[in-house]
């Protein structure tokens, strides 16, 4: 942490913003660098709440801090828990194989958008461990085996109590299988949707894996209207071409 924010001075930013993003440390920051005079963010209006069906108390995530980090949107909280569940019990086993044919950067790829989803659950002890495994990953361009293998059994434990919660039937495809259900840029796709869907600006940096890893498996696809949505922040636009990309991988 201390070295981000140093690397952001040194770059010439203001300021610095950790991810997961606390909306209180971002308004404070916001309002340190634009405010016109004012020396207090002004109370948000009570009255503008969401409701939506409570989300259920669910082990190893704080769902305070979870609602917190959707804007005490329930429905959006859910959406992000369930897109979750879709996308990333098999990132650790994926992120090993680019490890093992030598595309590391790729692999932190999918380690960045776990830790990202796993923060914005509001999952503290996996966010921290999964942290510890990219920055590994960063320094020493391998998985560590022993916390990956920790946190590749506790992923569909999470799942199972995601699912248990919100009462969504089990399809039984939870844990590891000898034939993936999802090639690497499905995958990809998938964690790229759930960084979307929780306006996660982050997912910019993924594009040009997505295009390699697309190429690669000969898929000659046009990335250009999914670039200019991201690009412009339009994550509604985002999502949608992402849906389209999904449905011609698979």
């Amino acid at each position: 942490m201390t070295k981000d924010i140093e690397n952001c001075i040194q770059a010439g930013m203001n300021d610095h913003i950790a991810k997961p993003i606390e909306p209180l440390d971002l308004y404070i920051k916001l309002d340190k660098w634009i405010s016109t005079g004012r020396t207090h963010l002004e109370t948000l209006n009570d009255t503008e709440t969401f409701t939506s069906v409570p989300i259920p108390p669910i082990t190893g995530i704080d769902i305070e801090e979870g609602l917190m980090r959707a804007g005490d949107d329930h429905s959006l909280y859910r959406k992000i828990l369930l897109r979750f569940c879709d996308s990333q019990v098999h990132a650790i086993k994926n992120a090993r194989g680019l490890v093992k044919s030598g595309e590391p950067e790729e692999a932190r790829n999918i380690i960045h958008s776990l830790k990202g989803a796993v923060g914005n659950l509001g999952a503290k002890e996996m966010y921290r461990l999964v942290s510890r495994l990219e920055q590994e990953l960063r320094d020493d361009l391998r998985l560590n085996d022993e916390l990956a293998r920790i946190i590749e059994c506790e992923l569909p434990h999470m799942i199972v109590a995601i699912k248990t919660a919100l009462e969504i039937p089990e399809t039984g495809v939870l844990y590891d299988t000898p034939q993936d259900r999802h090639d690497t840029g499905a995958q990809m796709i998938s964690n790229m949707l759930a960084m979307v869907e929780a306006c996660d600006s982050e997912v910019i940096d993924l594009l040009p894996a997505l295009s390699d890893a697309l190429t690669s498996r000969g898929n000659s696809i046009d990335l250009t209207m999914l670039e200019k949505a991201m690009h412009a922040y339009d994550f509604d636009s985002a999502e949608t071409e992402l849906k389209k990309l999904i449905k011609l991988v698979d």
